[in-house]
């Protein structure tokens, strides 16, 4: 025998013990302690019919090939990666490698849109980290803060408002990755004799300088303070102005009439829930 057919040979040899196990049928419970399958995700899969295994005629239990365990394989492979359910469907029923290129490039696109969402959730959660970590320094405190630029896109009479929402909020927001609360302030106009008009102005952060065919909150110089009250507390407008108008007056300030509320942060608490509201007056330079 030449040496090239020894060397083939040998690589048969290798594999011998796998090809003695085609025949082979196993049955779930291999799988469980196997593959790390639990029996509900089985039966899911079955279900589902990404996997269709075979019956033993004298039992009815599920008999599983070797082709089935690879299969099974596939599906994790791709689960790992990603894919959904219906992905990995059509995954598996897939013959041609420029489909499966196609079908990997599509749930790259998906996966770098969920990062960049990821990652603009968790810069979030890191201001409102640094928001409570400094609560404590701002909680009915009075400063000086510049507020920046910020479109008004459309506007409703009041929060509860709800039947606006429709046509005025909603269209005006990305609610895959935004939420309501964060693109919606309270803009409240007043003079020496107190309150004058409420709008709720749904807003974005501008973009360059000033379109004169667009509407803004007044940017700059403000008081910046920041308020807790309850859902009833139906007083805190009026408590504010008061301290407000104090500060100001102590201060040689002079307020240009209107105030910013957002909402910052929600405390639902089933006992008392209340809400956290940064305050921006608008002053005089």
């Amino acid at each position: 025998m030449d040496r090239k057919k020894l060397i083939e040979q040998s690589f048969t040899a290798i594999d011998q013990p796998e090809m003695e196990r085609i025949g082979h049928v196993y049955n779930p419970g291999v799988l469980y302690n196997s593959l790390g399958i639990t029996r509900e995700t089985l039966r899911y899969y079955e279900k589902q019919g990404l996997i269709c295994p075979n019956k033993d005629r004298k039992s009815s239990y599920r008999e599983f090939t070797i082709l089935d365990i690879f299969r099974l394989m596939a599906i994790d492979y791709y689960k790992k990666h990603g894919f959904a359910i219906g992905e990995i469907k059509e995954l598996i029923n897939q013959d041609d490698i420029s489909q499966v290129h196609e079908i990997f490039s599509r749930k790259q696109c998906q996966l770098k849109e969920e990062i960049e969402r990821l990652k603009l959730m968790e810069e979030r959660l890191a201001q409102d980290q640094l928001f409570i970590k400094n609560l404590s320094g701002h909680l009915h405190q009075y400063g000086i803060c510049e507020l920046p630029l910020y479109e008004i896109v459309d506007s409703i009479d009041y929060m509860s408002a709800f039947s606006d929402y429709t046509e005025h909020v909603v269209p005006n927001i990305d609610l895959k990755r935004e939420d309501i609360i964060s693109n919606m302030i309270r803009e409240v106009t007043f003079d020496e004799n107190g309150y004058k008009e409420s709008k709720m102005r749904i807003i974005k952060p501008a973009e360059g300088k000033k379109d004169p065919e667009k509407q803004y909150l007044i940017s700059g110089k403000s008081i910046y303070t920041v308020v807790e009250s309850g859902m009833d507390d139906y007083d805190t407008m009026g408590r504010m102005y008061h301290l407000v108008n104090g500060w100001a007056c102590e201060n040689q300030l002079e307020m240009k009439g209107v105030v910013y509320i957002r909402t910052r942060i929600c405390v639902v608490g089933s006992l008392n829930p209340r809400n956290y509201y940064e305050c921006w007056i608008p002053i005089n330079s």
